[in-house]
């Protein structure tokens, strides 16, 4: 297979990349587990600009399978929406692999659809309603009702405002219990400060890019690639419909500016929306998930949305076999961030 690169020896792993990826997108990875592995990377057909649009998911299943055929029953990985089809892979037919290992699949887990937005599922931090006393004396007028204005709010950089660089791309942690029976299959690994890992650290609010409103995100991020807006397109997906507030330390304003310079992009952004389609085109699967008896390993990072987090928990509760590791300091992109410390996850799941 063309779209199919295979590297190394012993037990097979065959890796399906997330949204707008390519066969580099894993390639750190699985370069740390070819000497130990026989690791494929398989470049997803809704991103190939040679397959004609739209690719449905049951294409992209067919392919994954006649992939997966050319193996010894892989241990399946999957990022993302990437995840999303390796469940359906392993609904389709289960026999094909011997395990799974899945990053964060932006499934279904109710009736609302991925692209109706997350801010019903991730909503942003109320702010505190505290009231200091007034040094000033009051007008006779106004003693017996204060004005709005003259209770004292907590500035945002205190509470609900953190900078990027504390919270939206932290460097790798390692866990501060030792390696050996440290529990990380059990997903209670902690960061190195000691402190309790926060499932969704407070961000700015970054909806509605490009200063638009009405609509669905999904239908709004459409008619701006209509509009020759590709960065606009992107900004919207990724905060409103994947909840991320920026990729490898760039805000999604930043992006929006980026890309919107670069129409080039604008296939790809069409496919990572037809990708959201066919996800949201699946509804909800949990009761055929269910029936994957196979060892399944969940993989979610502390700094990654909550939506995300409370999706792979829905998948979780009804796997018969699935275990739940949490990277300490990282969010939806470790295969970029920390090769090394997922390729060791998934090199120890793999061996077991």
């Amino acid at each position: 297979m063309e779209n199919l690169i295979v590297e190394g020896s012993g037990r097979s792993i065959l890796v399906l990349h997330g949204g707008m990826g390519d066969l580099s997108s894993w390639e750190k990875v699985t370069d740390r587990l070819r000497d130990r592995f026989r690791v494929a990377r398989l470049y997803r057909r809704q991103y190939r600009l040679d397959v004609p649009r739209k690719v449905t998911m049951a294409d992209e299943v067919a392919e994954v399978l006649a992939a997966a055929s050319t193996l010894d029953r892989p241990v399946l990985v999957g990022h993302s929406s990437g995840a999303v089809l390796a469940l359906e892979a392993l609904a389709a037919s289960p026999e094909t692999f011997s395990a799974a290992v899945l990053y964060e699949p932006p499934l279904i887990i109710d009736d609302r659809r991925l692209g109706d937005g997350t801010q019903t599922a991730q909503p942003q931090p109320a702010q505190p309603q505290t009231t200091q006393p007034q040094t000033a004396q009051p007008q006779p007028s106004q003693n017996a009702q204060p004005q709005p204005s003259q209770t004292a709010q907590p500035q945002p950089s205190q509470t609900t405002q953190p900078q990027p660089s504390q919270t939206a791309q932290p460097q790798l942690s390692e866990p501060t219990q030792p390696r050996s029976g440290d529990g990380r299959f059990e997903g209670n690994a902690q960061p190195e400060n000691g402190r309790a890992a926060q499932p969704d650290t407070p961000r700015p609010d970054t909806r509605q890019p490009g200063g638009g409103s009405a609509g669905r995100p999904i239908e709004r991020a459409r008619a701006a690639l209509a509009e020759g807006r590709p960065g606009t397109a992107f900004a919207i997906f990724l905060a409103e419909v994947a909840g991320i507030g920026g990729v490898d330390g760039v805000e999604v304003a930043a992006i929006e500016a980026t890309v919107n310079r670069k129409p080039e992009i604008a296939p790809i952004v069409e496919r990572q929306l037809d990708d959201n389609d066919a996800i949201d085109a699946l509804g909800n699967r949990l009761a055929a998930y269910s029936k994957i008896g196979l060892p399944v390993l969940l993989l979610t990072g502390d700094q990654s949305p909550l939506h995300l987090q409370e999706r792979l928990g829905a998948l979780q509760a009804v796997l018969p076999d699935a275990r739940r590791v949490t990277l300490p300091g990282e969010g939806h992109n470790a295969e970029r961030s920390a090769p090394d410390r997922l390729a060791e996850i998934i090199g120890e799941f793999a061996e077991i």
